[in-house]
């Protein structure tokens, strides 16, 4: 359920497995599920919970002795680790999951290691690192046959491609993630590569065919109520209406992301690199004007925004 984006599904079956694990006191249950729950916390933006949450799921498996599922936990706690923009401490824990399951043999655990060592990578700039992490992973999930894990793999390569300005290979590589996680049904996925091809669309010059793009990632990214998903959406909708001279709705939308604490650090990043850019678009009573909109909207004012504009 959470793979597909049903968060309220998923959170009521780990929250009622939690309590039935609690009251036959059943450690490893209990563990497993306050993971999951620490992972569904982190897809909601509800960083510090996912961290609490994966945190007592690692001491009850530390406990227990159980490798593979510690594993498991050090990568969901690495994921709200990054989240927040603690990329160096996200990668320590990615590598000590991959110590873990190198040790145990667990290939596609070390194929899902590895692209989220390619992130943390990728996010603190060393591109080259980020993309051999992933290729690595490719290889892998390519013998394995595994859909899944190869669209991962892929989506990590297009983020470095983006990175780089290598506009065209990351189009290439996100057509590909496109088409995997529409056939597996993987609707935030899906949002988040409709996501980066608006983006890539954009850098080169593809006006309506990036606004089509960022118009499907958002009616996807609603529905399935991600908020860290939506405002990653609606960073990119704010990009394409300042390119496109729409500088008043651009600050509004980037204004009303910097305050939301479901923001990731990158999208928040993106939203005040946005600003900066955007200081001499407007007169100053108007971009400051223009900032208090935003920073008053509410999630449905903002989408709406953006709806209008796109």
């Amino acid at each position: 359920a959470e793979a597909h984006g049903e968060y309220a599904a998923a959170k009521k079956l780990f929250q009622d497995s939690l309590a039935l694990a609690q009251e036959t006191a059943d450690p490893a249950a209990t563990a497993r599920a306050s993971n999951y729950l620490g992972l569904i916390a982190c897809s909601l933006g509800e960083y510090a919970e996912a961290q609490e949450r994966c945190r007592s799921s690692l001491a009850l498996l530390r406990t227990i002795g159980d490798r593979q599922a510690i594993a498991l936990a050090l990568d969901y706690l690495g994921h709200a680790t990054l989240a927040l923009g603690e990329y160096v401490e996200a990668g320590q824990l990615y590598q000590d999951s991959l110590t873990i399951r190198r040790e145990i043999g667990n290939r596609w655990g070390i194929a899902a290691a590895l692209d989220n060592l390619g992130t943390a990578a990728c996010a603190l700039g060393q591109y080259a690192v980020a993309a051999q992490r992933h290729q690595a992973s490719l290889a892998l999930s390519q013998e394995s046959q595994d859909r899944g894990s190869i669209a991962r793999a892929l989506d990590g390569l297009a983020r470095v491609a983006y990175a780089r300005q290598e506009y065209e290979k990351a189009q290439d590589l996100a057509r590909q993630v496109l088409a995997i996680t529409q056939e597996l049904g993987h609707r935030w996925g899906t949002a988040r590569n409709l996501t980066r091809l608006g983006e890539i669309a954009s850098a080169l010059g593809e006006t309506q065919a990036s606004q089509t793009y960022i118009r499907q990632a958002l009616e996807i990214a609603t529905a399935l109520g991600a908020k860290p998903l939506t405002l990653e959406v609606l960073a990119g909708a704010a990009a394409l209406l300042a390119q496109g001279g729409e500088a008043a709705p651009a600050v509004e939308l980037a204004a009303f992301i910097q305050r939301q604490p479901a923001a990731r650090r990158e999208t928040r990043d993106q939203a005040a690199r946005l600003l900066g850019e955007l200081q001499a678009a407007l007169p100053a009573e108007e971009l400051t004007a223009a900032r208090e909109r935003g920073r008053a909207m509410t999630m449905e004012e903002a989408v709406d925004v953006a709806g209008r504009y796109l």
